[in-house]
């Protein structure tokens, strides 16, 4: 019988040096470059184990795979999405997460400019099911073009998250397992267990990444990659999609060949 894919994970990464929430704050990197990689999930362990001297992991209350939970926000037209199905620049990304383990809430706004940089403001809010309070409500025009008025919940993900920190530079490397979307009422869901996202967020002026070096030599590509916009894709058979194609076709290839995998 096959070990399951989250116990080789967690075998692996039970054989890294382990790091602190405190101890990364010198690789916040709130403004950064973000590479995304698409992968089987059964290549998961075979590259944690290749990459694992290089890298510390995140380990929190003694757990090292941590549980999180998205809410996204967009308009009823779903304006955000679309900016980012359209190739726009200057766009962004407004979500509610919870780190589960922890009982961490942020409200997160997520800008990405016409140069390619990720810049992510967040705060901690007073209700994280009212993002009209106060306090909330002015973060969000203040760092955004919407107001707390014109947006409302879209869409719900839950994923597993691995969070490498590299041991000489500032780079931070989050791997999501295990992504599932839900419909806000939480009557639909969707679980797509195939594939897992691996995205290397490095400080602007950082050249190397022994991670990408990996991953280019096992003949992966980066790819654009929005959970958001995937899930929306997913989950609401009605809107745009046609540059998200050839993606959806891809994961559900990947998910095909790890459903044969399994089923041996």
């Amino acid at each position: 019988m096959d070990i399951p894919l989250s116990r080789q994970v967690a075998d692996v990464i039970g054989n890294m040096a382990p790091i602190s929430l405190k101890e990364m704050e010198h690789v916040r990197l709130m403004r950064r470059r973000d590479t995304k990689y698409v992968v089987s999930s059964t290549a998961v362990p075979g590259l944690l184990e290749e990459v694992h001297e290089k890298y510390h992991v995140l380990e929190v209350e003694n757990k090292r795979i941590h549980d999180y939970h998205t809410l996204y926000y967009d308009t009823p037209e779903l304006a955000m999405y679309h900016e980012h199905h359209n190739r726009r620049m200057n766009r962004y990304k407004v979500r509610v997460r919870k780190y589960v383990d922890t009982d961490l809430t942020f409200f997160e706004i997520k800008y990405k400019n016409n140069k390619g940089e990720t810049i992510k403001r967040r705060i901690r809010p007073e209700n994280s099911d009212d993002i009209s309070e106060d306090r909330t409500g002015k973060f969000l025009a203040d760092n955004s073009p919407y107001s707390a008025g014109e947006i409302t919940p879209a869409l719900q993900n839950y994923f597993k998250r691995i969070t490498l920190v590299h041991k000489h530079t500032p780079e931070r490397i989050t791997i999501d397992i295990e992504l599932n979307y839900s419909n806000v009422r939480g009557t639909m869901e969707i679980q797509l267990p195939g594939f897992s996202v691996i995205e290397i967020k490095r400080d602007r002026d950082a050249n190397h990444s022994d991670m990408i070096t990996l991953l280019r030599h096992e003949h992966y590509q980066a790819i654009g990659f929005s959970k958001y916009c995937i899930g929306t894709a997913l989950m609401k058979p009605q809107v745009k999609k046609n540059l998200f194609k050839p993606r959806l076709r891809q994961l559900g290839k990947i998910e095909e060949s790890f459903n044969h995998h399994l089923s041996y």
